[in-house]
């Protein structure tokens, strides 16, 4: 949805005595809050919205940004009203205030938020990952760039796989749907230093163990369970 279209929707007027157009404001009694078309600082277009709340107690500046198109009326609705800040009161009453306040999950920033909290994570003892650090070190010395290494968790055992080995180890947290892999060479830099327990966590095209952090090669959907034919080894009793 076009923002031009969401505000004419939402009542705001066209003000024909601004110096940038198109440009726009909404009179909520206490606050005249004036949006324009202006460039933002990296350089693309947006609507810049500025005023200033005059209360009984204090006056605030209102400054924000939102981009030329939202995906949807409720989010730009809930992009104007998180601008405002929540303990604005208008003068005059104003629906569409409160109902933007209410679709906060709408927001990019907050579904980004919601989704980091998500996000596939475990955690492994250091004593068992410091045993199979050392599979995982000579997995990687004797791969070549193509090969790759798969790491999965379904909710009790992180599965290291590639090369022909299978190394598991005992963890914790919520079942990944999804396994994720990395080039085995890369292996040769896990961390030496650990700490206990170590995490593992997959954001945003990218896998962490420890304070390592490598770019995902691969991801692929999993099914309930996995049949391997590499053979398995349990670090802490084939140390």
């Amino acid at each position: 949805m076009k923002t031009r279209a969401l505000l004419k929707t939402l009542g705001f007027q066209e003000d024909g005595n601004a110096v940038i157009r198109p440009a726009y404001y909404y009179d909520f009694g206490n606050l005249r809050l004036e949006a324009g078309e202006v460039m933002s600082k990296y350089l693309t277009s947006c609507f810049l919205f500025s005023g200033v709340i005059h209360d009984a107690r204090f006056l605030r500046m209102i400054n924000f940004e939102m981009p030329l198109e939202i995906e949807s009326f409720e989010q730009g609705v809930a992009w104007i009203s998180y601008g405002i800040g929540g303990r604005f009161r208008p003068r005059l009453a104003t629906l569409w205030l409160e109902d933007g306040r209410r679709w906060r999950d709408r927001l990019p920033w907050v579904r980004r938020m919601e989704a980091y909290k998500d996000r596939p994570q475990c955690a492994v003892e250091k004593d068992w990952f410091r045993v199979a650090i050392k599979k995982l070190r000579q997995l990687a010395q004797s791969a070549t760039e193509s090969d790759l290494v798969w790491v999965a968790f379904d909710g009790e055992v992180l599965r290291i796989t590639g090369g022909g080995v299978t190394i598991i180890m005992p963890a914790i947290g919520t079942a990944w749907s999804t396994r994720y892999a990395i080039k085995a060479t890369q292996l040769t830099h896990l961390p030496k230093r650990l700490a206990d327990p170590v995490r593992i966590d997959v954001w945003d095209g990218k896998i962490s163990v420890d304070r390592r952090v490598w770019n995902l090669a691969e991801a692929e959907h999993v099914a309930e369970t996995i049949h391997h034919k590499e053979k398995t080894i349990s670090p802490k009793l084939q140390d």
